[in-house]
């Protein structure tokens, strides 16, 4: 369940809900009823409609995201841009309270991002962002 609002009447041991739709107290309600709140991020996709969307320069941003308009993929070989770009969601996450986080399409290696990349490449970003 990425999107809003939670529905508390179906108990959930662990709500998946986005980074950038849900505030402070979305995450809070649930763990006060003892659920889990894991933060959906997209670390290895470029989504238009993000807050940040424009810090991504464009040399970085790949093919379309399977059947998603409004996605791309990044070329994960790029630490030295994507590593400031990230950090702060990863941070965001963490000062929202969420009790872990969901690095989404990091499999980019198997996906043909429009970069060439090598399993090597992919794994080594999974070991940080993945």
């Amino acid at each position: 369940m990425i999107g809003q609002p939670i529905d508390a009447s179906f108990y959930m041991g662990m709500y998946d809900i986005d980074l950038f739709d849900n505030e402070t107290n979305v995450v809070a309600d649930p763990q006060i009823q003892g659920r889990k709140v894991v933060c959906y991020l997209n670390a290895g996709g470029w989504e238009n409609r993000r807050p940040d969307a424009t810090v991504f320069p464009l040399e970085i941003i790949g093919k379309n995201l399977d059947d998603w308009e409004d996605e791309r993929r990044l070329d994960i070989r790029r630490f030295d841009v994507l590593g400031p770009i990230l950090e702060p969601r990863f941070n965001d996450c963490r000062d929202k309270g969420f009790d872990g986080i969901e690095p989404d399409n990091v499999d980019g290696f198997v996906n043909n991002p429009g970069f060439p990349m090598t399993y090597d490449e992919l794994t080594n970003y999974n070991s940080i962002y993945g």
